[in-house]
């Protein structure tokens, strides 16, 4: 198998057995018998399970449809933004409480930052924000790479509560009141 096939196949492998067991309950050993690969070559690619919480962060952004920026589509600027933020939302939630829990204790654990996004949704995500202000769909005139960092920042507090309430709060509805609110969107 390539080099480059790898990567991909170590993180849904692995995500997969999270899901399955708990992130607790599954050892790098397990990780590399399921993927039919050797201790060296895991260590290749993460120095540690918290090494794929960071890879699965990074790759969320990845697991939006690729319409979420096209106003044609999506009708608005506006819609795009929400499309692409909350795409990004439920696919992190998707992953489940335990699992979500995990990739903030690595964070704190690490003392670095693991939410860390694909700089291709960020940098869409700027030039939707951009366009949105220029149509006048959003009215906050922020520059929008800072916007969108604390966007994000709101969103991943949104997760934090999400998780703490062991999932039992709708985080979809609150996070879209604030987006709307951060934005300035008119009435």
């Amino acid at each position: 198998m390539k080099r480059r096939d790898l990567e991909p196949l170590i993180l849904d492998t692995s995500l997969q057995l999270f899901r399955e067991k708990g992130y607790d309950n599954v050892s790098v050993r397990e990780i590399c018998e399921a993927c039919d690969i050797t201790k060296p070559t895991f260590y290749k690619y993460a120095v540690t399970k918290g090494d794929l919480l960071e890879l699965f962060f990074y790759r969320i952004a990845g697991n939006t449809d690729d319409t979420w920026d096209d106003p044609q589509i999506q009708g608005s600027w506006w819609n795009c933004l929400k499309h692409g933020f909350c795409g990004f939302l439920t696919s992190f939630l998707s992953f489940g409480t335990d699992f979500c829990m995990q990739l903030f204790i690595q964070n704190v654990l690490s003392e670095q930052d693991r939410f860390r996004v694909d700089p291709d949704f960020r940098s869409r995500m700027a030039a939707v924000i951009r366009k949105a202000q220029a149509s006048g769909e959003i009215l906050d005139d922020t520059e929008p790479e800072q916007l969108y960092d604390v966007i994000m920042s709101t969103m991943i507090g949104f997760c934090a509560w999400w998780i703490l309430n062991e999932g039992s709060v709708d985080v979809m509805d609150e996070f879209l009141d604030s987006l709307q609110a951060l934005c300035e969107v008119p009435a």
